[in-house]
């Protein structure tokens, strides 16, 4: 058993080092507030900040702008620093390693944090409800083409 438990140890693994924390919360609100119709389509934008913070940290924002809610402007943010404990040494694997964090942990963490500052703002501010979408991140962001980017002043150059 012991050699499971020293396996799973030398294994990458992520450790969540600050977050999530809410960096921006901006509702506006028109004079002409109405209730809209339960399939009235509301444009929903998530963007998705990387920032490389280390060899293996990702600081990692997560942002959302709902319109077309009638008389409402909505966006909020949420940022994390994530780390991979026990990084792969291979310079791709730990790219990929990043990609899948930044891509999949990371937003799937977040997104439950917007999704409650959005309901309770609206409601705060007695306006239209309006409850976002529950998203699944396996297909929302593509790891192939997500942009890992290379450690600020490693001194020997970019990394990833």
């Amino acid at each position: 058993m012991s050699a499971e438990v020293a396996k799973s140890r030398s294994e990458p693994g992520i450790r969540l080092v600050a977050g999530p924390e809410l960096t921006a919360l901006e509702v506006r609100k028109e004079d002409t507030v109405r209730e809209f119709a339960p399939d009235h389509q509301v444009e929903f934008k998530l963007n998705l900040g990387l920032n490389r913070l280390g060899p293996s940290v990702l600081g990692i924002e997560l942002s959302v702008q709902i319109t077309n809610l009638p008389g409402v402007t909505l966006a909020v943010a949420y940022r994390s620093v994530i780390e991979i404990d026990n990084p792969p040494t291979d310079p791709d694997a730990l790219t990929n390693a990043l990609r899948q964090v930044g891509g999949r942990v990371a937003p799937s963490l977040m997104y439950p944090f917007i999704r409650e500052a959005v309901v309770s703002s609206l409601q705060r501010a007695q306006l239209p409800a309006f409850v976002p979408p529950i998203v699944n991140f396996a297909n929302v962001f593509d790891l192939e083409t997500l942009a890992v980017p290379g450690v600020r002043g490693a001194g020997c150059g970019d990394q990833g």
